[in-house]
Formats: structure tokens, C-alpha cells, sequence
């Protein structure tokens, strides 16, 4: 053995010389069993091989699916969704929400307030009244304020004009050119403004007489409203279908138009020439909100006015405008509902009063019978229809006249 280790310590092979030829290969016979068993294993090891490999490799990539065909329209509307989604994700905050909410609100949006109707809707004889307008108007706040807005909007330029010729000295100067607006505020403000700016037109120790002159011009001049519409009113209120049932001719259009109705000329079947007024759709409601909003902003009124004068406003000064407020409303005050029963003259008078054509036709009929009685046949009214007359519709007996201003007889004071 330690011979053996000498001959591996000294890096030469002991079992034959360093000079040595390397030895011949050997073969080794096998047989052919075995080299049969061979072949089919390699094979097998080439599938095995094969099936790791490919449950260890990634899937080949799919392709993708062909992209469905737009309708041009459609891609638009989807375009546009897109965009919209972005401006109301950066937009609608909850602060610009609540106040588009609130505008929505307030503009009505939705709501139809010819449906809110009035304080005195379905009374006979109504006349003005500040409780039941207070109850009623009290309890629909958005209604009042949306007509309040609509007054605001409507009277803010003008206004702001008469303002700025205070402010310029030149209220004298431009005050034709604010009469003729005045006249057109007024129209668009609705009959309850017509109806105050005829009371200011005869009222010269109230107002200017450029501006009395132009408001003098909503006595017969005011804006009518459609025709069709109106005849269709004539039929409800009547309970026919045509008009032909009862006139034989109405004019197309009407021949006048003022603050509370429009007046048409026709002929009843019996030859009779007659005047039909018929009244302006929804006028009471918006006699009776305009009322209560004059109550409303009369206070403001007069602190204003007596500012610009230089005066102090107290209660008195108020009191005195709500009063006047109510007195245009209900008609005279009880002196002169008095005075007037005295000489029996009808006292159902005021601007609601004057809503109800079926006072109106009352009115005549007692003013006729108290002028007979007197034997003042110089005065007199057109006699009423009263089969063809109602609460918005009167027909009277026609009469040919001219207006006191613009009469030129001796009697008529100037």
C-alpha cells in the first residue's frame, strides 16, 4: 500500500510506465436487446422534456378581436357623453349644484302657475280682501317670489336709467324719452300697471305731463290678445259651439283693447248692433298676486322716496301707502260708498270688482234705472245683454260716442 502512495505522490500512474503508449480502446459488445430499449427511451425523454417546457413557457399571445363598426351618429352622441361627463365631473360641485337646484326652483321650472289660481277663485261677487289674500299668498312663497322676480327683471333697465338722469341732471331732459318707456314698461308688466298707469294719466298733480300724455295712450291702446283665443272664451262663456248660433256678424279683430278685456263689434241674429268684451285670460290672478306684492314693497317705497327728498319716513307716511294700495283694490272707502248709496249709485267698484263682468253688468242695469228715476236721460249706459253675458264675457247695446278729451263740446269742461 505504501508503494502505492509513493506512485500517486509522484504523479506517476503505477501500473505502467510514463513512456507507455496510451491503451487501445476497448469495445464492449452489446447486445442488441438493449440498443432496441434504447432508441424507443430517448424519445420518450425528448416528450417529457417537451411537455415541461411547455406548461412552463407563457401562452402565445391571442389576438385581439376585430372592433364592431360604428354608426358615425352614434360615435357623435358617444363623443359627446364623453365631454359632458367630464365638464359635469369638474362643474357640479355641490355649491354650483345646490344653486342650480335653488334657480330651478325659483324659475318654477316644471311647474305651471296658471294652476295656483287666486284668493277669490269660484266666489260670486268677490271684492278685494287683505286677510284672504295674505292667507293665501302667505302659504306659496316660490309663486310670490317668481313674480316678484319677473317685476324686478322686467323694471331693472328702466330704473337704472331714471337713476342715472338723477344722478346727471337730466331728468328734464330725457323725460319724453322716459314717458314713452314708462308707457311700454307698462304694458309688459300686466293690467294691473295698465290699470294704474290710466289712474296716473288723469292725475297731472301727480306725474308730469309728458308722461300723463304717453299714459293716456292705455285707455284704448293697449296691446289686445289673440283674437282666436278670445272668440273661443265668447263660446265657453256663452255654452255655444260657434258664434254663429247667436251673432250673425263679430268683427275679427277686436276694436279696442284695455287693461281688464278687449272689445269686439258685432250683430245679433235680430239685427241688434252690440259691443262683447271679453276679459283677458287669467286677469284675476294677476290683479290679486300684484296686489299683494304693491302691500309687500310699498314700505320700501316710501323709505326710498322720502330718502331721495330728503325726509324722513315714519308710519304715518306708510300707513298712507298701504292705504292707497287698498282703497285702488277694493274701490272707495266707506264715506264714499255712503255718498254714493245715497244717490244709488252702485258701490261694487274696485279692481278686483272690475274682474267680474257680472258686477259690471249690474252696475249698468242700476245706474240706468237711478239716471230714470231722476229723469237724467242726458246720462245713460248701454243696456246689457244679459242672456249672452258673464263673469268674463258682457254684451251690450251698441252706441256711437267719443271720449271727453277729445270731445269738442261746449259742456265738456277742460
Amino acid at each position: 500500500m505504501n508503494s502505492i502512495l509513493r506512485k500517486i505522490n509522484g504523479a506517476q500512474p503505477f501500473f505502467f510506465p510514463s513512456d507507455a503508449p496510451p491503451p487501445a480502446p476497448v469495445s464492449i459488445p452489446i447486445p442488441p436487446v438493449q440498443i432496441e430499449q434504447a432508441s424507443q427511451t430517448v424519445p420518450a425523454c425528448d416528450r417529457v422534456l417537451q411537455n415541461i417546457i411547455a406548461s412552463t413557457s407563457p401562452p402565445p399571445p391571442v389576438p385581439p378581436p376585430a372592433l364592431p363598426t360604428i354608426d358615425p351618429i352614434e360615435n357623435v352622441l358617444l363623443q359627446l357623453s364623453y365631454y359632458a361627463n367630464e365638464i359635469a365631473s369638474h362643474i357640479f360641485t355641490i355649491p354650483v349644484f345646490t344653486a342650480v337646484v335653488f334657480a330651478l326652483v325659483v324659475s318654477g321650472f316644471g311647474v305651471d302657475d296658471s294652476l295656483v289660481g287666486n284668493p277669490y277663485e269660484g266666489i260670486q261677487g268677490a271684492r278685494y280682501d287683505v286677510v284672504k289674500a295674505n292667507l293665501f299668498y302667505g302659504s306659496r312663497p316660490l309663486y310670490v317670489l317668481r313674480r316678484m322676480l319677473r317685476l324686478i327683471s322686467l323694471t331693472a333697465s328702466f330704473n337704472w336709467h331714471l337713476l342715472l338722469d338723477w344722478r346727471t341732471g337730466n331728468l328734464q331732459t330725457n323725460e319724453k324719452i322716459r314717458a314713452k318707456e314708462a308707457l311700454e314698461l307698462c304694458t309688459k308688466l300686466g293690467p294691473t300697471f295698465i290699470k294704474l298707469g290710466q289712474a296716473l294719466s288723469i292725475r297731472t298733480d301727480l306725474i308730469n305731463e309728458a308722461y300723463a300724455t304717453e299714459l293716456q295712450k292705455l285707455q284704448d291702446a293697449v296691446p289686445p290678445f289673440n283674437s282666436t283665443y278670445a272668440k273661443e272664451i265668447i263660446c265657453r262663456e256663452i255654452g255655444i259651439k260657434d258664434l254663429k248660433e247667436k251673432f250673425s256678424y263679430v268683427s275679427e279683430q277686436p276694436l279696442a283693447a284695455a287693461s281688464i278685456g278687449q272689445v269686439f263689434r258685432g250683430t245679433l241674429l235680430d239685427g241688434t248692433d252690440v259691443a262683447i268684451k271679453v276679459q283677458r285670460p287669467r286677469i284675476l290672478d294677476d290683479i290679486a298676486v300684484d296686489l299683494y306684492l304693491l302691500r309687500l314693497i310699498t314700505p320700501l317705497q316710501v323709505r326710498a322716496t322720502n330718502l331721495v327728498q330728503g325726509i324722513a319716513a315714519d308710519q304715518f307716511d306708510i300707513d298712507g301707502g298701504l292705504a292707497f294700495v287698498d282703497e285702488w283694490g277694493k274701490g272707495p272707502n266707506l264715506l264714499t260708498e255712503l255718498l254714493i248709496s245715497y244717490i244709488y249709485i252702485p258701490t261694487d267698484s274696485g279692481l278686483v270688482a272690475e274682474a267680474d263682468y257680472c258686477l259690471e253688468a249690474k252696475n249698468a242695469q242700476q245706474f240706468i234705472s237711478a239716471m230714470e228715476s231722476r229723469g237724467l236721460t242726458a246720462l245713460m249706459a248701454p243696456g246689457v245683454v244679459a242672456e249672452l253675458s258673464g263673469s268674463k264675457v258682457l254684451v251690450t247695446k251698441w252706441i256711437d260716442g267719443t271720449r271727453l278729451d277729445r270731445d269738442a263740446s261746449a259742456d265738456v269742461p277742460r
